[in-house]
């Protein structure tokens, strides 16, 4: 924990005109205060964790672990369910384009044919 004190602009002032060095010494508050990691070291905790050497897959994958199971099982239906859904939109308009298409050339060319024919 820290503690603040607010400075004046006059403590400033006198201070630099004196030139003193002024030593601070920390003491902690209590026992839990002293339990309590600086930042440094909490930072020097993680560093301990870290592999330059880890591809990018490695780090979604280790993400699996804070999701609770149940919402990424959620999740994975979800995305299942969207792809068979634009899978199965795909698959039907490919075959609707299919038809219209042989449909127009078995229709249309003897037709376009027949009215070429007749104006001749």
């Amino acid at each position: 924990m820290v503690e603040l004190t607010e400075i004046k602009e006059e403590e400033v002032q006198t201070s630099q005109q004196q030139q003193v060095p002024i030593v601070e010494t920390v003491v902690p508050k209590s026992k839990q205060d002293s339990e309590d990691l600086s930042d440094d070291e909490y930072d020097s905790e993680f560093d301990d964790d870290f592999n330059e050497n880890e591809t990018f897959w490695e780090r979604i994958s280790a993400l699996k672990d804070i999701i609770p199971p149940k919402q990424r099982q959620n999740f994975s239906n979800f995305v299942n369910g969207t792809n068979r859904l634009f899978k199965s939109i795909v698959n039907k308009s490919g075959s609707f384009t299919w038809a219209i298409t042989t449909s127009a050339l078995l229709l249309g060319g003897p037709l376009s044919l027949s009215i070429l024919a007749e104006h001749h």
